[in-house]
């Protein structure tokens, strides 16, 4: 992967990470990937990085990361799935009292 398509994927990741989502259009994720459509393969490429970044973060907790498609098919919404796949929450949520 481009170096500067790295940076910009894992700012989008960390974005999820904090916010609890992040959204980006379908031919930019395409362009960081260097893919013409979402395989399961470019999906996994994707996991290893948020894997390595929760690792970074020393984040245990066992957040996935999810994605689901715009209406219209221009963006993709990247979210946070708490570890049971029960919720859709920022992890600023949990230094909340």
């Amino acid at each position: 992967m481009d170096p500067t398509h790295e940076t910009l994927l894992l700012d989008v990741l960390r974005d999820v990470y904090v916010h609890g989502s992040a959204r980006v259009a379908w031919y930019q994720w395409y362009r960081w990937l260097n893919a013409e459509r979402m395989t399961k393969n470019k999906w996994r490429e994707v996991e290893k990085r948020w894997a390595a970044l929760l690792d970074d973060l020393g984040d245990d907790d066992g957040y996935d990361l999810g994605f689901v498609d715009s209406d219209r098919g221009d963006f993709l919404t990247l979210i946070l799935i708490d570890p049971k796949g029960e919720l859709i929450k920022p992890i600023s949520a949990k230094f909340e009292g």
